[in-house]
């Protein structure tokens, strides 16, 4: 019997049976033309607002809730979620 664990994709703990597809979203991304809304059409574009989301469950093909990379100390290391804002200034 071998006692090494697997390290099939460079992760211990990793067997075929907790192997899943991966969900990953690139950013999804809101934007509002800012001085369009305060200064008319003449300005569109000059001040844009966004906001974006990021989402990726099952990172590296390791189930989130069965992998024991992903449980204990490691909880969550196998799901992401990114929400973030920005600004964009034309001059």
């Amino acid at each position: 019997m071998n006692s090494r664990p697997n390290l099939q994709l460079g992760f211990p703990y990793a067997s075929p049976s907790n192997i899943q597809t991966k969900i990953n979203s690139e950013p999804i991304r809101l934007t509002l033309d800012a001085s369009k809304v305060i200064l008319g059409a003449k300005y569109s574009h000059s001040v844009d607002l966004w906001v974006a989301y990021c989402y990726w469950q099952n990172k590296f093909g390791l189930d989130h809730a069965n992998a024991l990379s992903c449980l204990g100390n490691a909880a969550g290391s196998c799901t992401e979620q990114s929400l973030y804002t920005g600004i964009i200034v034309k001059f």
